[in-house]
């Protein structure tokens, strides 16, 4: 019963309270605050959920929402597959070089986003690799608009993701 009113204790939680309120209670709410008006600087006015209706009726916001959706659906857990399988081949004792594929595999998270972006482009794009690939082994006929088709460029984009950002989280399964 003595130790509930020991004032050093009471103070470090205070202190976190106060920080956690001042940096993430307290913007949530203003947030939520300033969503519900709308205006021009200091003119503003009191529009409840219009902002929100506004938004929902939006079609570039719903396209937005819905692709963001898509790569959270598709690109999420086949990035944490690869990660886990990767992970369980490589702490394997029978696999030779497994500090040389751990880096490897760990590259690509971080390469430079710009030369990144520069190697799917070239790779996926109209004359790339990829479509010459394709081409000579018979998979396709014409080359495939990895880029500028909004299905490819989905899929793209998971493929790029999914390359990067696996072996960033193959370190989190030992």
């Amino acid at each position: 019963f003595h130790r509930f009113y020991d004032i050093n204790g009471w103070s470090f939680v205070l202190a976190s309270l106060t920080l956690v309120t001042l940096f993430m209670i307290y913007p949530i709410l203003n947030s939520l605050w300033l969503s519900m008006h709308s205006g021009k600087g200091t003119i503003v006015q009191f529009v409840g959920f219009g902002n929100i209706t506004r938004l929902m009726h939006d079609q570039v916001f719903i396209t937005a929402l819905t692709n963001t959706l898509i790569f959270l659906i598709v690109q999420v857990p086949l990035m944490i597959l690869l990660s886990l399988a990767t992970a369980s081949c490589l702490n394997s004792p029978n696999v030779r070089f497994r500090s040389f594929f751990r880096m490897a595999i760990f590259l690509p998270c971080v390469t430079s986003l710009v030369a990144y972006s520069i190697l799917f482009k070239s790779m996926f794009g109209y004359d790339g690799i990829v479509n010459s690939a394709l081409m000579t082994i018979g998979v396709i006929d014409n080359p495939i608009a990895w880029l500028t088709d909004p299905f490819w460029a989905k899929v793209t984009i998971i493929l790029a993701i999914t390359w990067r950002w696996t072996g960033y989280n193959m370190i989190f399964y030992p």
